[in-house]
Formats: C-alpha cells, sequence, structure tokens
C-alpha cells in the first residue's frame, strides 16, 4: 500500500476504548484518541481525522463546514420516500378506488405541492430538531426512517382499504402529535407528543380555527385543528401564531450559535431577569433605575424575616454561548444545551448549563407567567445551586426593603476608614 494511502477505520466508539484501555502502553496517537473519547479536550494528530457519527444531527442543524443551516440528510430520506430510485412509485395510486381514504396518498401530494409541500417540510423538520434539542432522546437514522414512514404513510396497506369501505384513516397531522393513534411507538414518537400544538391554547386562535370550512366540517374538534394548523395542513390559514407546547422560544433557543452580538446579549439579560424573578423581589428592585446596575439576586435567609435582602450582579459579567458537539466538519449539528457563564470578580467561571424547557421557563419568568411549582422542581435544582454561589461571592454590597417602608430601598455596604471597616445603610429613594 502506498504510503500516502487513506485508511479508514469504522468501530464503535465503546469499542474502540475498550481496545484502548485494554493495551498496555499507547501511542501518542491512540492517547490523543483516548482523550478525545473520555471527552477530556485534546487535539489529534494532523493526520488523523476522528468522525463521530454520534455527534451528528440527523434531522438538520449547523454545518461548521460551510457556516449554514442545512437539512441533507432528512431531506434525502424524505424524497426517497417520495420519489423512489426510479419512476414515480405513486403514479399508479391516481386510478384506484380507494384513493380519496388512503393517507399515505394524501402526504404524498400535500408534500410534493408546490404550496403546501415546504411549509409541511419546515414545520416537520422544526418539530423534529426540537426533539433532539431537548436532549431526552437520541435519534438515530432507523428510528428517523421509522418515524418518517408511520406519520406520512400510515399503518394500512391498500388491501386493509379495499376490504373496509369505510375505513378512513387519520391525516398525517394526528400521527404526527396524537398520543393515542394507533399502532404508535418508540421514543421519538413520544417526544413528539409532547410537543403536541393541541396543548396549547389561544382564544383567539381557537375561535378562527372553529370558524375554519375544514374544521367545521369535520368532527376530530379543536385538536385536531391545532396539529393540522401547526404544520401547514389547513388551506389558507397562517400557521404562525399556533405554538409547540412550551415551543415559543424554540427558535431564540435554536439560534443561538449564529445570534448577533446584540441578540445575544438582550437574550442573555432576558434569561437572568427569568432567574431573578424565580424569587419574590419587590416591584422596586425590578424597577429600571435599578436594574441599570445589575440583576437582583435575592439572598435566602436562614430564619424567616420581613426583610427582603439581594445583591446586585453587573450585566457585563454575564455571556451566553451554545454548547456545541464536537461534530467533524461536514456533518450537521445541533446542541442541546447553552451555558450562562458568569465571571466572578476574581476571574473565577460560574456555568449555568440549561437545556430547552430551562431556558424556556425562564424566559417565561421573565414574562411574568406564573408556574406550578411542584412540577418544577427538579429542573430547578441546578439552578438554585448556581444562585446561591453567585449571590455569596463578595458580598461587601446587599440592598434591601422592608414593607415598613414600601416607597423605598436601602444599600448595606461595608467601608474601611483608617483600617477600621464599618457597615453602613443607606437609604435610596
Amino acid at each position: 500500500m502506498p504510503p500516502d494511502a487513506v485508511r479508514i477505520v469504522a468501530i464503535n466508539s465503546g469499542k474502540l476504548l475498550e481496545w484502548l484501555e485494554r493495551q498496555d502502553s499507547l501511542s501518542r496517537i491512540g492517547q490523543q484518541l483516548k482523550r478525545m473519547l473520555m471527552d477530556e479536550g485534546t487535539t489529534l494528530d494532523e493526520r488523523v481525522r476522528l468522525i463521530d457519527l454520534n455527534q451528528r444531527s440527523l434531522v438538520g442543524g449547523f454545518d461548521a463546514d460551510d457556516g449554514r443551516w442545512s437539512t441533507n440528510f432528512l431531506d434525502t430520506l424524505l424524497d426517497r420516500f417520495l420519489d423512489g430510485p426510479g419512476e414515480d412509485p405513486w403514479a399508479v395510486c391516481g386510478g384506484c378506488s380507494a384513493a380519496s381514504r388512503c393517507t399515505a396518498l394524501r402526504s404524498v401530494r400535500m408534500l410534493k405541492d408546490d404550496a403546501s409541500g415546504p411549509l409541511i417540510r419546515q414545520r416537520f423538520t422544526l418539530a423534529l430538531q426540537a426533539c433532539h434539542q431537548r436532549g431526552e432522546v437520541h435519534i438515530t437514522a432507523r428510528e428517523l426512517r421509522a418515524v418518517l414512514s408511520y406519520v406520512f404513510f400510515g399503518v394500512h396497506t391498500c388491501s386493509d382499504l379495499h376490504q373496509a369501505p369505510s375505513l378512513v384513516p387519520d391525516g398525517f397531522w394526528q400521527r404526527s402529535f396524537d398520543a393515542d393513534s394507533a399502532h404508535r411507538q418508540g421514543d421519538l414518537l413520544a417526544e413528539l407528543a409532547r410537543l403536541d400544538p393541541a396543548l396549547e391554547c389561544d382564544p383567539d386562535q381557537d375561535r378562527t380555527l372553529r370558524q375554519h370550512p375544514q374544521v367545521a366540517s369535520s368532527p376530530a374538534g379543536l385538536a385536531e385543528a391545532r396539529r393540522r394548523a401547526w404544520l401547514g395542513g389547513l388551506e389558507d390559514m397562517d400557521p404562525t401564531g399556533i405554538t409547540l407546547t412550551h415551543g415559543r422560544h424554540f427558535d431564540r433557543f435554536r439560534r443561538v450559535r449564529i445570534m448577533s452580538a446584540p441578540e445575544l446579549q438582550t437574550l442573555t439579560q432576558e434569561l437572568c431577569l427569568g432567574i431573578a424573578h424565580l424569587e419574590d423581589l419587590p416591584t422596586l428592585a425590578l424597577d429600571k433605575t435599578h436594574l441599570a446596575a445589575g440583576v437582583p439576586l435575592r439572598i435566602a435567609p436562614r430564619t424567616p424575616t420581613e426583610t427582603v435582602l439581594w445583591v446586585s450582579k453587573p450585566w457585563d459579567r454575564f455571556r451566553l454561548e451554545a454548547v456545541m458537539p464536537a461534530a467533524a466538519l461536514g456533518l450537521e449539528a445541533l446542541h442541546t444545551h447553552v451555558r450562562l457563564i458568569y465571571r466572578g470578580a476574581h476571574g473565577r467561571d460560574d456555568v449555568l448549563a440549561m437545556g430547552l424547557e430551562l431556558f424556556h421557563l425562564l424566559l417565561e419568568l421573565r414574562a411574568g407567567v406564573q408556574l406550578s411549582g411542584v412540577a418544577q422542581e427538579g429542573i430547578f435544582a441546578n439552578l438554585e445551586v448556581y444562585t446561591r454561589r453567585l449571590a455569596s461571592e463578595d458580598t461587601r454590597e446587599l440592598f434591601g426593603w422592608h414593607p415598613g417602608d414600601e416607597h423605598s430601598l436601602f444599600r448595606i455596604r461595608v467601608t474601611a476608614v483608617d483600617g477600621v471597616q464599618t457597615i453602613e445603610r443607606e437609604v435610596l429613594r
């Protein structure tokens, strides 16, 4: 073999790590491979390229190779379903007596339609990307292919339709999100059910949906209408205002990687304000004048008191970044977490890793939405540790409020004069 030949080795990452650990001694490249597999952060020899397919996103993402968003794998897979390798496999279905009841043919026609096809693809892709970015499931090629087949083509064969003339299968919008759809199984379909647009409500939107001709004549009800509208399956219906469940902020989470500096700064401040709203703070503490100095973080007292105390952390010490997987160039990748990083006065970084769910809840809190505490305890566990670390850092200045003087705040700080430390209390009007 020529010395400049390229050698390709395909191996399960677990087996590779097991083999490396069994060796009595490792070469320099072997040591580098082991550190990379253990996520210890290292650089491989320039002659070696490690491509970990587990780090890619099969449902599209940011391609670091050309710096743009792409959905190449998902588009190619769906195109194979629609067009096949040769002649149009659906051409013979036009004259079938069951064509009007065939859910597969209806899906194909809507996906191929110049008006509805691109919107349906875009919307279903966003739903799959939300599943990926929730970080609860790892989407494999096999499961993705099975989900596309189930959602768009259903489970009924041609024989089933001909043998049961009254059989009218549900549309793909039902199989996408309805947790009770027939023969539903698998982790990815379970994740899609958690994002069901029918779990959200909006009186104005729902009133408009009920008046739509395709909904008014259907016995299925509002739940199916919201699913169908979100996927772009209702004619002359703008789906923009309809969202996935807990999906109002999904686009911002998805775009953290490519946001401009001003956008990222605004988002960082909104997340910090969401953290501030986790604890009861007086209205004056959240006034624009006071917020100009920084984000207020309440100090939890050891014993209950009427006085509310908090610290103010400078805005410019916070930054937000996406945690991108170490995918190889040319592979699409999507982050499942973002990091809110606070640079302390002594140069130490405190990091809060947040997934899509915590990201959504903090932005909802910032907007004034009231959340039930019982269901969110696990989500906020790490956040409580993070805020306590920040609140205890260099606490030489505190702000406070007492209901006895509800129209003013006060500041408590330690000052040193001639080597003597003095605690001062100053009323802020």
